[in-house]
């Protein structure tokens, strides 16, 4: 499985790619059309700095996704990022402000927003269990946290919806 999604570098398409492009997109698109119908509920500047944190940081690490796939593949004698090249660790730097910042945005969802609504605190509570439970576990939850913070994502995006239209769901 791991060879269907991730095979050599220099392969042009790579499935594992496409997909983390495509989550990529989709949490910037949620997180920038999620801003206008939970700005009027946030009262906190902790969450609303955490939410444009988080969404710069997803955007900024697609952006160097795909700078780092183009210059594998497309590069005639690809370079290795080891641990002491310099993009890798701008990467690891964007992981962790990444990881921070969807951590303060699930506690701050969670614990400083007093008017908001139960699916967003929940989802709240899921992007932080998401990205704490690996670190607890000694790397043992990190399967589960791809799919709490999918239904995180899922969770607000359909509260967003919900509340900027005016259907009655049964």
């Amino acid at each position: 499985m791991e060879r269907k999604f991730f095979p050599p570098a220099t392969d042009v398409f790579r499935w594992g790619d496409a997909f983390t492009l495509v989550i990529m997109f989709l949490g910037v698109a949620l997180l920038v059309s999620c801003r206008k119908s939970l700005g009027q509920h946030i009262q906190h500047q902790v969450t609303r700095f955490a939410a444009i944190t988080l969404t710069a940081i997803l955007s900024l690490s697609c952006l160097l996704f795909i700078t780092v796939r183009t210059v594998e593949v497309f590069a005639t004698n690809p370079p290795t990022f080891d641990a002491y090249h310099p993009v890798s660790s701008i990467m690891l730097a964007v992981s962790v402000t990444g990881l921070i910042s969807a951590s303060l945005l699930g506690l701050s969802l969670q614990a400083l927003e007093k008017r908001i609504a139960p699916p967003v605190k929940l989802a709240g509570l899921m992007l932080f269990i998401a990205v704490i439970a690996p670190f607890l576990s000694l790397g043992m939850l990190l399967p589960v946290a791809p799919v709490l913070v999918t239904l995180a994502l899922i969770s607000l995006a359909f509260h967003c919806w919900q509340a900027d239209s005016s259907v009655d769901l049964i």
